[in-house]
């Protein structure tokens, strides 16, 4: 998730930071936001033992836990890649009343939900480089988001949960190399 920064930050120092490097490294990096959030609540106790002031401490939880949904709400519908990880919590999710998607949607449509939305967002990301008159570049991820079809369809949409590592192992590196060709492409 770090490479997003250092995109922004190598073209900030060595290139043109334009407004298309800018709206896509945010797109990119709200994701990160929410799941570093999220990642928060684990240890709210420990974290006011420690004086340590995490979001959770700092405004509270609930106030934190808008934030949170805020964050990756944005990039769920944008990127679909969060709600990857809503599935292994959907029986706790119900018993603590969390409307994540799954709970609320039902598994069977948050699945759909999730590819669609990782897959339209990429799809929209090659077809603004199309666009943007960097055809190589848009085809490049076209090429990527194709394996990522295919896994979604091997491992994601048969049992999210079961299915989870091997989805994520198998369909991250492509995600996470269209992020490099688009990447790329912004600075050329």
């Amino acid at each position: 998730m770090l490479i997003k920064y250092f995109v922004l930050a190598g073209q900030a120092l060595f290139g043109t930071l334009t407004p298309d490097i800018v709206v896509l490294t945010l797109l990119y990096s709200m994701a990160g936001l929410g799941i570093a959030i999220v990642n928060d609540f684990k240890s709210v106790e420990g974290d006011r033992k420690m004086g340590l002031q995490s979001l959770p401490v700092a405004f509270g939880e609930e106030t934190a836990k808008w934030i949170c949904v805020a964050a990756i709400d944005i990039t769920q519908l944008s990127l679909g890649i969060a709600i990857v990880n809503d599935f292994k919590s959907v029986e706790g999710d119900r018993k603590m009343g969390l409307q994540s998607l799954p709970v609320a949607f039902g598994e069977e449509t948050a699945k759909w939900i999730c590819v669609a939305a990782i897959d339209i967002t990429q799809l929209s990301v090659a077809g603004y480089l199309l666009g943007s008159g960097k055809p190589y570049y848009a085809l490049a991820l076209v090429a990527l988001i194709a394996p990522q079809i295919f896994f979604q369809f091997k491992y994601f949409l048969k049992d999210p949960a079961k299915y989870d590592v091997k989805y994520q192992a198998s369909a991250q590196p492509f995600l996470v190399l269209g992020l490099l060709v688009t990447a790329l492409a912004t600075s050329h």
